[in-house]
């Protein structure tokens, strides 16, 4: 999984995840082991959205209130529109609630699938913090409410590193199993780059991440001038 952040060398890497990219706590049961240990339904009340463990239920957000997102934020960096780049709704802090709730739900599936013992993002943080950016994906067709299925998520946040230095990091990823593999990532990551400049992927990678990551030359351009080993290319790109 590449450098982690318990080798002291590297703390400008932190933690990412399948699908995309997240982070782990260091030390602490696994998310499986607490659940086993707290009891399922207690678990379930506590950390999941409704509809029981093993379900997915995409969440709606309002195609205004999307396409209103990229107009309150900004959404253009160095040319490139990120509705044009296949993502429905940028989220921050100032967001409408709908939205922020739809990129929670989707944090929600992630720690469900990876098992983390805290939750990537909530819709109402503690602590405003205004660099902190998530981005959304749905399917293309509104149903007769004019309402979207959210069927992903991923989320930015500004980090200080303490080797590399202050700069932006794709903390988490998430994207419905039925709609992987079918190019999103791979069609939002310029505009990434253009927004967010040379940004981290947080550590651990999962396997489809790091197979995705080995083909982006600058990404591994960066990890060089860092003192990270780079990315080895295998085979079944995740994206």
């Amino acid at each position: 999984s590449g450098v982690g952040r318990d080798d002291p060398k590297n703390d400008w890497l932190v933690c990412a995840s399948s699908g995309g990219t997240s982070s782990r706590p260091r030390g602490g049961p696994q998310g499986s082991a607490k659940i086993r240990a707290m009891g399922r339904e207690k678990a379930l009340k506590m950390n999941f959205p409704p509809g029981g463990y093993f379900c997915i239920k995409p969440a709606l957000i309002n195609v205004e209130q999307a396409e209103q997102s990229w107009k309150a934020e900004g959404g253009s960096a160095g040319g490139l529109s990120g509705s044009d780049c296949g993502l429905a709704a940028m989220v921050t802090q100032r967001s409408p609630l709908p939205l922020r709730r739809a990129a929670e739900q989707m944090a929600h599936y992630f720690q469900r699938e990876l098992q983390y013992d805290f939750l990537q993002y909530v819709a109402v943080e503690k602590e405003r913090d205004e660099k902190t950016v998530a981005f959304l994906w749905t399917d293309d067709y509104p149903d007769d409410k004019g309402s979207l299925e959210v069927l992903g998520a991923c989320c930015f946040r500004w980090r200080r590193y303490r080797d590399s230095g202050d700069r932006s990091a794709l903390q988490w990823t998430w994207i419905h199993p039925y709609m992987r593999r079918k190019g999103r990532l791979t069609k939002a990551w310029p505009y990434f780059e253009k927004r967010f400049g040379e940004f981290i992927v947080e550590s651990p990678l999962s396997r489809s991440m790091r197979i995705f990551l080995a083909t982006k030359t600058k990404y591994n351009d960066l990890l060089a001038r860092l003192g990270a080993p780079p990315l080895k290319c295998e085979t079944d790109a995740e994206g």
